[in-house]
């Protein structure tokens, strides 16, 4: 999207020359029963709490944030990246301090979980949902 462009009435970054951001020196993650997260309620919460509206999977969805449809082949170096010992873990970071890890190209604008009303069982079963999306 060029500068200057709207989104629901917010301006899309232009992505062009941006950097990686530094990891964020502080992120605690809340107590998540990643073993409880189940992949269908994670693709309707994906809906429901609009991630949708800025990340395309499988072809739907909004261009602000990164492609997700493979995002699970990228998640486990993306978690060794950030010091993390499982790409779920990363998936939460992702969501509790997305400015943690921030992609090429992209500008740090992601809400985080509680902007996005987002409880510790919508995490589990959005890093559920995640790690189904293979490319497939």
């Amino acid at each position: 999207a060029a500068s200057g462009a709207l989104l629901m009435g917010v301006p899309v970054p232009d992505r062009s020359g941006l950097a990686r951001a530094p990891l964020q020196a502080t992120c605690i993650l809340p107590e998540v029963p990643l073993e409880r997260g189940d992949p269908a309620r994670g693709e309707a919460t994906f809906t429901r709490a609009g991630c949708i509206g800025c990340h395309t999977v499988r072809g739907v969805g909004g261009v602000i944030g990164p492609e997700l449809t493979a995002v699970a082949l990228r998640a486990p170096s993306r978690a060794e990246a950030v010091g993390l010992s499982s790409p779920a873990l990363y998936f939460v970071q992702s969501l509790v301090c997305p400015q943690a890890y921030v992609v090429e190209g992209y500008a740090p604008v992601m809400l985080d979980w509680q902007q996005l009303n987002l409880t510790e069982q919508d995490l589990a079963d959005l890093a559920a949902f995640l790690a189904t999306l293979d490319g497939r």
